[in-house]
């Protein structure tokens, strides 16, 4: 798990650039509940940041010691009183283990779908819980298993998206393979990113991954085999109700 997100890491910011929408919803429920927050799974600081920006103290914590360098290298760019409210952790949120409580614990952009079996995910639940303050709110986001059982079970090849980035004239393909075991609810994927250079060869760099999906029942009864009441299941990240045509599941949890 480690050396995927460590090879994912210098094409995160690029990839995600335009993944702006679960920003204000964390900064909404970071304004309901308070510092200090701890982020599981934070990646290069895509949601940590604005957070801190916006006076909240923010443990970040991630396995990687890529994206976490990505986002330690943000760090001098940022107001030094922003900078101070961000503690970085290198950690498996599976066994993590801080001093100290918070008011906030999330794990964004289906990064719990790579808990793929019961004993992971219940490990991840229950850290989370240990760490929350009582009373404190532990949100989690995943993709509604409704995107996943439109898709047949047959291997495809897909060219998701180009990329551009415009301070540096750097251009990369991202193409996906997927593969559905709807049996065991995993999907099996390799993200492809091609780049191309200025003699117009190319350098691919090939990540295979394995997800697991979810359905909502599912997530509650985990969730509360970890010790959580849910007191919310949204569909976006306007935080509108969950329904059978929803791209999300964003569960809101106490504990």
């Amino acid at each position: 798990m480690t050396s995927f997100f460590d090879n994912l890491a210098q094409f995160y910011d690029l990839d995600h650039a335009d993944v702006t929408d679960d920003v204000e919803m964390y900064g909404h429920f970071a304004l309901q509940t308070g510092s200090p927050i701890l982020e599981l799974g934070c990646g290069t600081g895509r949601i940590t940041l604005p957070l801190a920006r916006n006076g909240h103290d923010v443990t970040a914590v991630d396995i990687s010691p890529a994206m976490l360098n990505a986002l330690r290298a943000k760090l001098p760019r940022e107001k030094p009183d922003t900078a101070a409210r961000v503690t970085l952790v290198q950690a498996d949120m599976r066994r993590l283990s801080l001093e100290g409580r918070f008011a906030l614990a999330f794990c964004p952009l289906n990064t719990f779908m790579h808990m793929l079996t019961r004993a992971d995910q219940l490990a991840t639940l229950k850290a989370a819980s240990r760490h929350l303050s009582p009373g404190g709110v532990f949100v989690v986001d995943v993709v509604s298993p409704y995107m996943f059982l439109l898709v047949t079970a047959g291997e495809s090849l897909t060219l998701q998206r180009e990329l551009r980035d415009a301070a540096t004239g750097r251009t990369v393909h991202k193409f996906i393979t997927a593969r559905f075991d709807h049996a065991n609810q995993i999907q099996h994927m390799v993200l492809i990113y091609d780049e191309l250079a200025e003699d117009r060869t190319v350098r691919r760099s090939a990540l295979p991954v394995d997800l697991r999906y979810f359905f909502r029942f599912e997530m509650e009864l985990l969730l509360e085999r970890a010790g959580f009441s849910v007191e919310d299941v949204y569909g976006t990240t306007d935080l509108e109700p969950y329904g059978m045509n929803s791209d999300r599941m964003i569960f809101v949890a106490r504990k």
